[in-house]
């Protein structure tokens, strides 16, 4: 089922999270705990490879930076799954996740029974021994609690689907592998290390201080690799389609998900709050050892200054983000040291699929944002898919998959439909089966599009024309403590204005006897926008109302009447400050003053004679006040007839 092209921002913007940037401007989501405790040992190399987890060892030594996530949020667009941006869409896509995290984008879906007894799963994978669903010693498994069972003051807490981060810590964080020559125990810290990192960094969830159990499944089997073929890349990136999806409404107040992922997108692509990067290693590591992409950001960060400036920082520097900073193709030149998973996998990049992660089901949109792959972009781009079905999609959560009886719903059957729906490949490619490249001179075209379908601000005319119309606050509080003056709201006004009077010159120009001063304010509103980098906005405009995109080639030579002739423009020539005036005044000669001309010397008349514009005349010298002295007072009285003087 397809959508329309004509009604692509269907969620309003006063239920949107980019309200907040009027109403509440330093606002920041709250990003769930990310922080791996289980240490990696080479031991664990060959299991993690297996698992297809290898490449994570390396990219999740990183702090998210929860005000740039909150600027990234309030672009979000649950429409299309795609952030709207100044330059129009972009988004995550398979190839990042391949890329920046070293993750399979193929293979077996993520997804099966997420409610279960996990106690013999416990035991086999993490030789931990759970009796009947209770552990007496760890109040680690949980939901429900039971006090005063067994020993006075002691708990007991029935194993329901997840178990705490700090069980596996304690059990598994603190042993020396370097002593252990049994392989299963080696096996199962490996496990427990997969286990963390799906709690921490790849799944996270609002339950941040736990992981859930039915991960386990998909480690039992650490056996050679082509049996253990799971697709970690795909269920990553409908976690974060997802939660952003959820805290891009405006009132979440907390965001979980892969946020490293997105923060290191973000580092990659745009040129804000990122640290300096690391160099990437050379291509003489084995292919399936190589680094993945991402590794470059997780070095101790240096920044050329601080960019802990709060949301309004990022969001100005969104704001006013253009085309040719952003780096739209970054993995170009790194074909020779990527790992094997991308090597495997590229061809999947640009198709259309459904990415699922048990109950999470969120379509790949990479026909929208075909130039992140360097390839042609069609305008517009295919529709996505119906607005309400997305969301009839995002109704499904772990507790609605539990049947009245208690009983798990196995996520496999229910969304089986999605997981054997062929993927679509939009790409355009010649009879010889070369994919056509993306073309630079189309780029206005498309903004022109854009612009009338997308959110190119998060500051919209429309909907918030009364904030708009409203004077900024002065900053308030001590001034010391002002690290950042925000400036993204007022040149939202500053762009309003400019926008409305636009229009107001686009039908000034139109109108017989005011098309010159229509001109005149197209020509300031023209140089205004392109500073504030809106210049396809005003195009835009102009195209609307059947008028030249060069305003130079406006006609307004008729719009004066014939008792008013248009006198002559004297063309002045360009000197110096200090330079000979004299081409200037020769230049004056013939200008009209009062039906006079000045004549070869200068003066007014018939080219008569007359006093020199280089020379003229002196002024009268004013006479001296002879009264002015004060030994003149009683005199000037006596003159202005004042008889007491007299008398006295």
């Amino acid at each position: 089922m397809q959508g329309s092209e004509e009604s692509l921002l269907q969620l309003p913007h006063a239920q949107h999270q980019s309200h907040s940037a009027s109403v509440k401007p330093d606002h920041a989501l709250r990003p769930g705990a990310l922080q791996m405790h289980i240490d990696y040992h080479e031991t664990m190399k060959e299991g993690l490879k297996n698992l297809g987890l290898y490449q994570m060892v390396e990219v999740h030594h990183c702090q998210v930076d929860r005000e740039l996530i909150t600027a990234l949020v309030e672009r979000w667009r649950p429409e299309t799954n795609s952030f709207h941006l100044p330059v129009g869409e972009c988004t995550v896509t398979l190839e990042d996740v391949s890329c920046l995290w070293g993750l399979s984008v193929t293979g077996k879906t993520i997804s099966g029974c997420t409610d279960d007894n996990w106690s013999q799963l416990i035991l086999d994978c993490l030789g931990q021994e759970v009796y009947d669903g209770y552990e007496w010693d760890d109040n680690d498994f949980y939901h429900k609690k039971v006090e005063n069972k067994g020993e006075p003051n002691e708990k007991v807490t029935i194993l329901q689907n997840y178990v705490r981060l700090a069980w596996l810590r304690k059990k598994f964080a603190n042993t020396d592998l370097d002593e252990v020559e049994d392989q299963d125990v080696i096996d199962q810290h490996t496990r427990a290390y997969a286990m963390e990192l799906f709690g921490t960094i790849m799944f996270p969830d609002s339950n941040s201080s736990s992981v859930r159990l039915m991960y386990l499944q998909f480690l039992e089997d650490l056996g050679p690799r082509g049996q253990n073929y799971y697709n970690w890349g795909g269920a990553v990136l409908a976690c974060l389609y997802r939660e952003l999806s959820r805290a891009c409404r405006y009132k979440a107040s907390s965001i979980n998900g892969p946020l490293l992922l997105l923060q290191m997108w973000s580092w990659t692509r745009f040129p804000i709050g990122r640290p300096r990067p690391h160099d990437l290693p050379s291509d003489n590591e084995p292919v399936d050892e190589r680094r993945a992409y991402g590794a470059k950001w997780t070095i101790p960060h240096r920044w050329k200054s601080n960019p802990k400036k709060g949301t309004s920082h990022y969001r100005d520097q969104f704001e006013r983000l253009k085309s040719n900073v952003v780096n739209w193709t970054p993995y170009r030149g790194y074909e020779n040291i990527m790992h094997w998973h991308w090597i495997r996998d590229q061809a999947f990049f640009p198709c259309r699929v459904w990415c699922i992660h048990f109950w999470e089901v969120e379509y790949h949109l990479p026909e929208r944002v075909f130039r992140q792959f360097g390839f042609f972009q069609a305008i517009p781009p295919p529709a996505p898919p119906a607005f309400s079905l997305l969301e009839d999609i995002r109704k499904w959560t772990r507790g609605r998959g539990l049947f009245g009886d208690g009983t798990s719903v196995d996520w496999s059957k229910h969304f089986h439909q999605f997981i054997v729906e062929p993927p679509q490949n939009f790409t355009r490619r010649s009879e010889h089966g070369q994919v056509y490249p993306y073309l630079p001179d189309r780029y206005h075209e498309y903004m022109k599009w854009f612009i009338h379908h997308g959110m190119l601000s998060v500051y919209p005319t429309q909907d918030n024309e009364e904030i708009l119309s409203q004077t900024v606050p002065e900053q308030e509080g001590d001034v010391a403590g002002i690290g950042y003056v925000p400036d993204a709201m007022i040149q939202a006004r500053l762009r309003f204005r400019q926008l409305k009077q636009t229009a107001k010159g686009i039908s000034m120009v139109k109108t017989p006897g005011q098309k010159a001063f229509g001109l005149m304010m197209l020509e300031n509103c023209r140089d205004v926008l392109s500073d504030l980098g809106q210049v396809a906005l005003f195009r835009a405009m102009l195209e609307q109302a059947e008028l030249p995109v060069d305003i130079r080639n406006i006609d307004i030579s008729t719009d004066f009447p014939d008792q008013f002739p248009m006198e002559p423009r004297v063309e002045v020539p360009q000197t110096s400050m200090y330079g000979d005036m004299s081409d200037i005044f020769q230049s004056m000669r013939s200008i009209r003053i009062e039906g006079h001309t000045l004549g070869e010397s200068g003066g007014l008349g018939d080219g008569g004679a007359g006093p020199s514009m280089a020379n003229p005349p002196r002024r009268k010298k004013k006479p001296p006040n002879r009264y002015s002295d004060s030994k003149f007072r009683h005199a000037r009285d006596r003159e202005h007839g004042n008889e007491d003087e007299d008398l006295v």
